[in-house]
């Protein structure tokens, strides 16, 4: 079996998500993790096609999926905001500081926090998109409760199920 139609597939599913991310005009954050479930998803559907068509897969398709699970597990900590710039980032940042009564301070990479420990928030910019990591203390009670925070000031890029009850 061949890999070109899944790669083909996977760049199709990625060209599409790019352009509905870009064509929204509110602040819109995507988190790597949502690039593992699509991940994940493309490579279950692929086993699935493989087993129910009996045929053995080739070399390229056992490429494409290390690529799909390396890409995924590299991604899965990233966020990247659209449709903001940077000093409004910092004024939403420094908001959830606040709320969470984290002590901060300003660095030019981003913010160091005391928050059960060192936790640095990075932010690095490429044109209109802002790349934010957290390092550190990020897995704390009180770390996680600032990255909660600070995603629920945006827009998410995947779509999540609501149900009004």
């Amino acid at each position: 079996m061949s890999a070109a139609p899944w790669v083909a597939a996977y760049a199709a599913a990625l060209i599409v998500w790019l352009i509905v991310l870009a064509a929204g005009k509110q602040p819109t954050l995507w988190k790597g993790r949502a690039l593992l479930y699509l991940n994940g998803a493309i490579i279950a559907v692929l086993v699935v096609v493989t087993l129910a068509r009996q045929k053995q897969p080739g070399f390229g398709l056992y490429v494409f999926c290390a690529l799909l699970l390396t890409s995924a597990v590299a991604a899965r900590d990233a966020w990247v905001l659209f449709h903001i710039d940077r000093s409004q980032i910092d004024g939403v940042l420094e908001k959830c500081f606040r709320l969470t009564r984290t002590q901060f301070d300003k660095t030019d990479r981003g913010y160091t926090l005391s928050a059960a420990g060192e936790m640095q928030v990075n932010l690095t910019s490429v044109l209109t998109m802002h790349a934010i990591r957290f390092t550190g203390t990020s897995n704390s009670k009180k770390g996680k409760l600032i990255r909660a925070l600070i995603a629920k000031q945006f827009r998410p890029s995947f779509p999540t199920l609501r149900i009004r009850t």
